[in-house]
This record gives C-alpha cells, structure tokens and sequence, in this order.
C-alpha cells in the first residue's frame, strides 16, 4: 500500500500523472496543430512553468499534502525530486522506490513469466499505476491525456486538477466532469442570507442530485440548527476564520453607503470578502461560486465551457 510506505495516510498524499516524454511531445505537435481551427493548446505545462510549481499551486493550503505517487513517462529525476522535497513533498515511484517488484507483478497476473518490463508489458504497468491512483483522494494530471481524464471521470470531477489547465477533451464526448459549486456564509449576516442560501442549495440539489459536491466556507460556529442542515443536505463545510476581519472592518467603517449598502452591515461586508479565500480551501482545477440567491435549474459542467475557457478567474453577473 503507498499509504504505509510513506508512514502517512491517503488522505496526505496526491497522484500525479505527468506526461512529457518524446512520444507526447510529438503528439502534441500533431494534435495542436491539426488544420481544422480547433483550440487545442493546452498539452503541456500551462505557461511552461515548471511541474513542481503547477503542483503548489493546485494545493490548497487549509489541506496540505506531504507526498506524491509519481506517474510519468519515465523516472523522475533527482532533480524533479529535489524541487518536491524544496515543498515538503516526497515524490514516490513504484519502480524508482521499489514498491512493487515486476515479479510481484507477473504473479498477480498469473503470467507464465516472471521476467516481465515496461517494453513488453506497458499496458500491465499501466493498469497498476492507474488502479494504484484511483485509490488515493486526490489527483493532478494532463487533462488531454485519456490516463488522465479517466482519473478525473472517477472522482466525477471533483479533488482533481490538471497542470496543463483549461479544458478536458474528452469532455466534448463524455459529458461526465462537473464543477464543485461554493457558497459562503457568516453567522453575522442578516437573516434574510441565511432563507436564500438555504433555497439555492435546496436548488442544486434538485437538479444536480448527489451527482455534484457543493461546499461552503462558513464563519462562525454557533447556528448548530443550519449546521445540522447542511450536513443533511451533503453540503461540505469548511471552517473559515478569515485573518483580515480587522482590516476590512476598518475599510467598512471608512466608506461610504451611498456608494454601497453592503457598508451599512458588517455581517454583510465580511460576507462580500470571504470569496477571496476560496483557493485556501477547495481542491479542485475550477469551481462555480454561487451567491446565495442564486437558483440552479439546469445541470452544466466543463463541457458547456469553451476549450480554450479562462486558465485563472471569470467573474460574471
């Protein structure tokens, strides 16, 4: 088991499949540049920016991660590792690091060999390294990549992300990656918050089913009653005790109302800034904030998206 290789838990490791060999260079090329004026540029790193800062920023820093069970073209280098280690993550290979013999492997199988490799038996490898990663919580990987996208399909969309951003491709054909839905709340809001979050979620829910993870950075901890509600409705709640109340009271009591309302409540303003920490706390490549009276009548996931759909942050009303 990986978990009890790197003495930690599931829950604090990530695989990552990373695809940057010869043979995927070459596919990119062809495949990015077929005449047929489909956007189609995102087969490698987003922004060529090296992979171990396209990992840090994909993890959000309420829940940090310690290790990574490595998926690649081929070994990851010292030097690979190094930039990890640099974070406080230990990469792990199954063959780099030996978690499981070839022979252990062909045994499993049940092939009439025990001398078996990665030139003759790819596809065995494969599915080792894919069953492996779906065991583990959460997931980075290329999103062009069918391995990859496969991945993401498993987890329906959710605590997965993809280095190379933008768009999956396979979700053209496969409509089947969903996009968690985030709320907010203060306990200190006027009441009136409270009655049209609760009809926004109710209206996901009617729509979505359970097929779609709905998350909530709450603050405050003294409504047990809407606390117990959400936990009924599926809803994940993230504890969010902002650092910056101080300063954006301060801010508050400096403007001016006939500019905004929201200056007129201070329950409302922190309300109005808690979005700002959505990175610290949702793993996932792409989220819809929702205010509170919004109403969801149709289902829509990446696929509804552009391919070449914003790679940081759309804001719309």
């Amino acid at each position: 088991r990986v978990d009890s290789t790197s003495h930690t838990t599931l829950s604090d490791g990530i695989c990552l499949h990373h695809r940057n060999g010869l043979d995927w260079q070459e596919h990119c090329n062809q495949w990015e540049n077929i005449p047929d004026r489909i956007w189609r540029k995102n087969c490698m790193n987003d922004r060529k920016l090296p992979l171990h800062e396209l990992v840090r920023y994909r993890i959000p820093a309420k829940y940090p991660k310690s290790w990574i069970y490595y998926i690649g073209d081929e070994e990851p280098s010292e030097y690979l590792i190094e930039d990890f280690k640099s974070d406080g993550i230990s990469l792990i290979h199954r063959e780099k690091h030996n978690l499981l013999s070839d022979e252990d492997i062909a045994k499993a199988a049940r092939l009439k060999t025990l001398h078996i490799s990665a030139e003759t038996h790819r596809n065995l490898f494969e599915v080792v390294d894919y069953f492996t990663c779906a065991e583990i919580e959460s997931f980075i990987g290329n999103s062009v990549s069918t391995f990859s996208a496969n991945q993401i399909a498993l987890r329906n969309g959710m605590k997965s992300s993809w280095y190379n951003s933008r768009s999956i491709p396979l979700g053209e054909v496969l409509p089947v990656y969903h996009i968690p839905l985030v709320y907010t709340y203060t306990e200190e809001s006027q009441g009136l918050g409270k009655s049209l979050l609760k009809a926004s979620i109710l209206s996901v829910r009617g729509t979505f089913g359970m097929s779609a993870d709905i998350h909530i950075l709450y603050h405050g901890q003294n409504d047990w009653q809407f606390l117990m509600w959400l936990k009924k409705y599926s809803v994940i709640v993230h504890t969010h005790e902002p650092q910056w109340l101080d300063m954006i009271e301060t801010m508050r009591q400096n403007g001016n109302p006939a500019h905004s309302h929201l200056f007129l409540h201070q329950g409302n303003y922190i309300g109005t800034w808690q979005r700002i920490d959505l990175p610290l706390f949702i793993d996932a490549e792409y989220v819809m904030f929702v205010d509170s009276d919004t109403i969801i009548s149709d289902i829509f996931g990446m696929h509804n998206f552009n391919l070449k759909m914003t790679p940081g942050l759309a804001a719309g009303s």
